[in-house]
């Protein structure tokens, strides 16, 4: 076990530690000094870098702000009232969480763009456009649509945890019902509040995908989208920048992070007590269908426009036809998946990445996720810590780190191949599997692999014989929510690929930027169509069998 324990921890420190101490080190170094601040302060004295860092901290805080806003105000109808339709409507309110920020992002350009569908049809009627998505309001309308779920699920298991007895005392003493949202709900809620709060910071500031289809064509740069375009220089003074720019952007994103993990903490210490009263429904009254109405509508809004003009452009033969059946077709769907070879080449890329990495990831998580149960040890909680560590980070900063570590650093020249992409997505979602077996492992009383060693076997007969059938469930799970993000992901991809080695994501995204919206719209439509078969696929049946 203890040979197994340090070459795990050898193959984890490669993958993960050793990048990331390299990306910060090289921030630091010079050509003529091993620690200088020079990077740091070429980077920082140019005008572009100060404004894409400052475009960052205002995207992230008004992002928050609006997503926080949003997300608390459904969590509460949706957990606390009489509204109907709850189940349905907290099943849609959690669909843009499913869907890939930059995808969903299409979709509001073919909305809101110049010549978008609702400003064309806005146009036609008033003379002037609605809304010009290509804008720093409309950067924070997109971000905010697709950043508000995980503060309504955090808020929503926040308000259904909460002792009921506490808000019932206080309609008892006659407070009416804001009083005791604002006296009781709402100082009970407020860590869970501001633990989504700190997390859609962190998520805002690490997203790339949003910033460069509605931000860079206006010429907004965020941090992410100005690494992307210092990497493509191909310069050593572009990487050199990328690599500062990634250093203040990591510390921006595990401030937030670890703000995040500190309110989780205080949250679950505060609001979840020993009894099981249900929360009884605050009924609405005469504002109940005014209120149903008005959450409807922003479903629609958040969610089924922006899938509508998506799909409906996938069907156009070509940009600007007049609305009629003559002017749609499935030719795009045939031509992305049966005759562009771009596109061919992309869907094999990615079923084989996404494979191996699924595969790489649920061996080595499950083997990490095992000793960090079972060997009590420093080792195994330095492990099962550096696992979630590049989840914290973002994943543009992640790429640097692997283009530092694989472009014969140490003899050895991944860059440009499949490989160096595979490296990066198991470093980066290692922490599903680890999380997902993890768990199961602890239901595994140690009493049954004793039994097994009692009567002979030695240790690999009894993970064999014992552990793994018990552990299948959970690994398969593992497998498949590592495939689904690896299968469609654009962050990490669009720094490391390679002439041969293009995925999905970054093919969707040259599409889009080359002007061939019908043919962007149609490959990403299949992409939500696999999605959307996987996800049912894991609820319904791996995640299904691994409660049973």
């Amino acid at each position: 076990m203890k040979v197994l324990l340090w070459i795990t921890f050898v193959v984890m420190f490669i993958l993960i530690a050793i990048p990331l101490i390299l990306l910060f080190l090289d921030s630091f170094k010079g050509e003529e000094a091993l620690f200088t601040l020079k990077n740091y302060i070429d980077t920082f004295t140019r005008k572009s870098n100060i404004k894409s860092a400052l475009n960052t901290l205002y995207l992230a805080i008004s992002t928050t702000f609006f997503a926080t806003l949003i997300g608390s105000v459904l969590a509460w109808l949706i957990a606390r009232t009489d509204i109907p339709g709850k189940s349905i409507l907290k099943t849609l309110l959690m669909v843009p969480y499913m869907i890939p920020p930059f995808i969903g992002a299409m979709g509001w350009m073919f909305l809101f763009g110049r010549a978008g569908y609702l400003n064309k049809l806005w146009e036609k009627f008033f003379g002037h456009i609605l809304f010009n998505v290509h804008s720093f309001p409309g950067l924070v309308l997109v971000m905010t649509m697709y950043m508000y779920p995980p503060v309504f699920i955090t808020v929503h298991t926040a308000l259904m945890s909460m002792d009921a007895s506490l808000e019932e005392a206080g309609r008892v003493c006659g407070a009416r019902l804001f009083r005791v949202m604002r006296t009781i709900s709402l100082p009970l809620v407020l860590p869970s509040i501001l633990s989504g709060a700190f997390l859609v910071f962190a998520m805002t500031s690490a997203n790339f995908g949003i910033p460069a289809l509605i931000g860079m064509p206006a010429r907004i740069h965020v941090l992410t989208t100005r690494i992307m375009s210092y990497i493509a220089s191909g310069t050593e003074k572009g990487l050199s920048r990328a690599v500062s720019l990634s250093v203040i952007l990591v510390g921006i994103a595990i401030t937030g992070l670890t703000l995040n993990n500190l309110f989780v903490s205080k949250s679950k210490f505060t609001i979840i007590t020993g009894k099981s009263t249900r929360p009884t429904e605050i009924r609405l009254g005469k504002f109940k269908m005014i209120t149903s109405f008005a959450v409807w509508i922003f479903v629609i809004f958040a969610v089924f426009l922006p899938l509508f003009s998506l799909s409906l452009t996938s069907l156009w033969k070509a940009w600007g036809l007049p609305f009629k059946f003559s002017s749609f077709t499935f030719g795009n769907f045939y031509k992305v998946l049966f005759v562009d070879e771009n596109t061919k080449s992309a869907i094999r890329n990615s079923f084989v990445f996404a494979i191996l990495s699924a595969t790489f990831v649920t061996i080595l998580g499950s083997v990490v996720a095992y000793l960090s149960v079972r060997v009590k040890s420093l080792v195994s909680k330095f492990m099962d810590g550096l696992s979630t560590l590049p989840q914290a980070i973002p994943g543009t900063a992640l790429a640097v780190a692997m283009i530092l570590m694989w472009s014969s650093k140490f003899g050895i020249n991944l860059y440009n191949t499949m490989w160096i992409i595979i490296v990066a997505y198991t470093a980066r979602y290692m922490f599903l599997s680890v999380r997902t077996v993890s768990g199961a492992v602890r239901q595994i009383h140690e009493s049954l692999e004793e039994a097994g060693r009692s009567i002979g076997a030695k240790q690999l007969r009894v993970l064999k014989d014992i552990t793994f059938p018990i552990l299948k469930p959970a690994l398969l799970s593992s497998w498949a929510l590592v495939f689904m993000p690896t299968f469609r992901e654009l962050t990490i991809s669009i720094l490391l690929y390679g002439p041969q080695t293009r995925t999905i994501g970054v093919t969707i995204y040259e599409l889009q930027e080359g002007g061939e919206y019908q043919m962007a719209s149609a490959f990403a439509v299949f992409v939500l169509v696999i999605a959307f078969i996987l996800q049912y696929v894991v609820n319904r049946y791996l995640l299904g069998r691994e409660r049973t």
